[in-house]
């Protein structure tokens, strides 16, 4: 037993000692375990830690390079429109100056390499940030606009910032953004024109409303234009369709051809103290010396008819010994039958009578010699008197209302004067000019037609003042335009005594005033007859008719005088002398020499709309974004291209804009009041320009004299309508005063309109030809001024976050 007590109590410690190891084990594998567990745990926080602080410093990165893009996009519009002298300025218009814009697309133009953006480096510093960032940006332009005429392009403009905390290079983050880019040059051809209308206007010559035109001060070839076209003029007889344009003494002498035209020194008037000193020219001929004419046109002459008929009725009172009835025709054929049976054969008298009743058939004298001798004695002493002058010396053209007929002034209703204005029978009371126009008969006398052969030729009065407030400052004029004058002409009376039939008698003729006859009316007389004399009072213009009437082939250009240099469509300079060139000078708008003149219907700007900087669908949405209150004031800012779908714009209530740019409205009117550039001109070069593709500008305004300060131009679609409601016109509404500073081109231009929406009576259009727009990149005292607009868009159409790589 104590055997087994021995060897159990020896059991037992073994026993006891094996546990104490395995507890020992565990306790051991437990503390490994926590040891390993408390490193593992120290680690995973030091790791969440660092992830942490990586996490929210590249959240502050990418915040800060946002920053410096934005500030770096700030700097570029600040400077791409404003600063010439900055270097975005000039590498955002290179693009245009380049001899071959589209072989430089889709290549990088760097705008800034190497920018430190210094407002978001200071707000890093201001909270003790310790940033580093440098910025880039690129200009991508990859699309010119598809019209030759038009200068655009598009692009983009890629913007790229890097950023990372000093020591920490290792953790960089990159951001970068994309706006698109517009890039427009706002030229036109357009532009050159002061003034451009399409169609056929009747206001041109109208005293009681007036349009001034005020070019640009002409330096060398740069010279304002205006264009009149006459697409829709009013169905007629005259396949011409001219426009005429009277001249005006009183304003335009001042100019260099006016002299040249007329030899002019002073005012005349005809000789022997009769009529006014209103003649800018006057001519003596010696009626026997005119060639071209015979006897036999002038057997119907009623002042010659009527010295012969007094002397046959003296005669056959002779034979009565008594004073009868005066009697002419047919019944002084029978009173000189009844007369010859009281008198002697051998008597004057009764071979005076016989040789009338023989010969004389109705009112036909040629036949009879007493009346030959008549005839004769005048043609040998008849002096032609003809003298050039102004519509507003024949008619007071200063109170008749478009579309009457103005009454002849008082001297020209003299028996010697009236060619053009006698009021008789003959001429239904409208004087021989008027009725000649207004007459339904054909110039053929088998001609049965009954249209109107022309009446838009009386619509005489004052030409518009094409030459400034001053007239002294030129323009060119294109289209189908001549300048109108008018001569006066008459035979001259005189006393000739002549033995007649044994008798002596003095033969004291009525002065004859020669009467308007339409020269293409036939049969032919003396007086619409082309003579062999050329009785112009200079080489600068043509008339060989006896009669009085229009001078009305003269290019009305030939007032600038004996030269003129412009820039023909090549943009090359041109010199001519417009007294001497054809008539008119330009029958279309000028264009290439090359090329087959396009009809001035054809003439519009177009708009390649994916150059367009805003895209609205109406005016509304225009309104809202474009326009806001600056002291106080409505104004609207401009930014490139901006096209408008449709509706009518009502801009009546905005006084000013900011910018540069291009108002397209794709359909609708433009109600437009006072409106000007918020900014100096010279400084911003600020612009507008407003282009109406259907629709009419509306004026309204609460002033009676409003000024507009723009480029305003309304052409339908562009060829133009037919339809008089469908066409781009400005309608005054009654004001008394427009002056648009830019220019006005228009499908339609008419300033009285019994509908009350003309100009008030008196009133005045104004078209200031404004330099800057004629030129946007004219030479000005100390800048060369900028034709290009770059619209920087708003929205970012792409934006990424690169950490840890760079792009450059």
């Amino acid at each position: 037993m104590l055997h087994f007590m021995a060897v159990w109590s020896t059991e037992r410690q073994k026993l006891a000692g094996a546990r104490h190891g395995f507890i020992l084990y565990i306790v051991m594998a437990v503390l490994l375990a926590l040891a390993i567990l408390a490193f593992a745990l120290n680690s995973f926080k030091q790791g969440t830690v660092t992830q942490l602080a990586r996490t929210v410093d590249q959240n502050r990165l990418a915040i800060l390079a946002q920053s410096a893009n934005a500030e770096l996009v700030a700097k570029i519009r600040s400077l791409v429109n404003s600063n010439p002298d900055s270097d975005i300025f000039t590498a955002c218009r290179s693009i245009f100056t380049k001899p071959d814009p589209s072989a430089s697309l889709n290549s990088d133009i760097v705008l800034e390499s190497d920018f430190k953006p210094e407002q978001t480096l200071l707000m890093a510093q201001s909270v003790g940030y310790p940033l580093r960032i440098k910025s880039r940006a690129v200009l991508r332009v990859y699309r010119r606009a598809e019209y030759s005429s038009v200068s655009a392009f598009n692009g983009y403009l890629d913007v790229f910032s890097q950023a990372y905390r000093e020591g920490a290079e290792e953790n960089i983050i990159e951001a970068h953004q994309r706006h698109d880019v517009r890039l427009l040059d706002v030229r036109h051809s357009l532009d050159k024109y002061a003034l451009f209308v399409k169609n056929y206007s009747p206001d041109y010559n109208n005293t009681s409303r007036r349009i001034i035109v005020q070019g640009i001060k002409p330096s060398g070839p740069d010279i304002s234009r205006v264009y009149l076209g006459n697409e829709n003029y009013p169905e007629c007889r005259d396949g011409e369709k001219n426009l005429w344009l009277d001249l005006s003494f009183a304003e335009n002498k001042a100019l260099s051809g006016f002299s040249e035209l007329f030899n002019f020194s002073a005012l005349q008037k005809f000789p022997g103290g009769s009529g006014e000193a209103s003649l800018l020219t006057f001519k003596e001929t010696q009626f026997s010396s005119l060639s071209g004419i015979t006897v036999d046109q002038f057997y119907k002459v009623k002042a010659v008819m009527r010295i012969y008929e007094v002397f046959v009725n003296d005669a056959a009172d002779g034979c009565v010994g008594k004073r009868q009835d005066f009697k002419t025709g047919d019944e002084l054929k029978k009173k000189c039958a009844d007369s010859k049976k009281h008198s002697n054969s051998n008597a004057a008298s009764y071979q005076i009578c016989e040789d009338f009743e023989k010969n004389a058939a109705g009112f036909d004298y040629s036949k009879c010699s007493g009346f030959k001798k008549i005839l004769n004695t005048c043609i040998v002493e008849w002096k032609y008197h003809h003298g050039y002058i102004d519509a507003a010396g024949v008619w007071d053209v200063d109170n008749f209302e478009r579309p009457n007929l103005p009454n002849p002034r008082q001297w020209v209703t003299a028996l010697a004067y009236k060619g053009l204005s006698d009021l008789s029978e003959e001429f239904d009371k409208r004087g021989p000019y008027f009725n000649a126009f207004l007459d339904k008969k054909g110039d053929e006398p088998s001609d049965s037609t009954s249209k109107i052969y022309n009446p838009e030729r009386l619509r005489v009065g004052r030409m518009l003042k094409l030459y400034g407030y001053d007239n002294k400052t030129p323009v060119l004029v294109e289209g189908p335009v001549f300048l109108r004058f008018f001569k006066i002409a008459y035979l001259d009376t005189f006393t000739k005594q002549i033995d007649f039939f044994d008798q002596k008698k003095d033969v004291i003729p009525e002065p004859v005033p020669l009467a308007f006859r339409r020269p293409l009316l036939k049969p032919k007389t003396f007086l619409n007859t082309e003579l062999g004399n050329q009785l112009a009072a200079s080489p600068y213009f043509s008339d060989k008719m006896m009669m009085s009437g229009a001078i009305d082939n003269v290019s009305v250009n030939a007032l600038l005088g004996k030269s003129v240099t412009f820039y023909d469509g090549e943009r090359k300079p041109v010199t001519i002398n417009p007294l001497s060139a054809p008539a008119p000078t330009f029958q279309h708008p000028v264009q290439k020499p090359s090329a087959t003149p396009a009809p001035a219907r054809m003439f519009g700007r177009l708009v390649d709309f994916k150059t367009a900087s805003y895209n609205y669908p109406s005016p509304k949405e225009f309104l809202e974004n474009r326009v806001a209150p600056v002291n106080g004031k409505n104004v609207m800012f401009l930014d490139g291209l901006i096209y408008i779908e449709q509706g009518d714009l009502d801009i009546s209530e905005i006084s000013h804009y900011i910018g540069k740019g291009i108002i397209y409205l794709g359909s609708g009117d433009c109600i437009i009041g006072n409106l000007s550039r918020f900014r100096d001109q010279l400084k911003t070069n600020d612009s507008l320009r407003i282009y109406l593709r259907q629709g009419q500008y509306r004026v309204k305004a609460k002033e009676d004299e409003v000024k507009i300060e723009a480029s305003l131009a309304a052409f339908f679609n562009p060829h133009g309508s037919t339809d008089p409601n469908r066409i781009g016109t400005l309608l005054p509404n009654r004001k008394k005063k427009i002056l648009i500073r830019g220019n006005l081109l228009l499908d339609y231009l008419f300033i009285q309109d019994t509908s009350n929406t003309g100009l008030a009576p008196g009133g005045t259009l104004i078209i200031e030809h404004d330099p800057l727009l004629y030129e946007p990149a004219l030479e000005v005292p100390g800048q060369k001024l900028d034709p290009y607009h770059i619209s920087i868009g708003p929205v970012k159409t792409l934006f990424s976050i690169n950490a840890g790589g760079k792009t450059f």
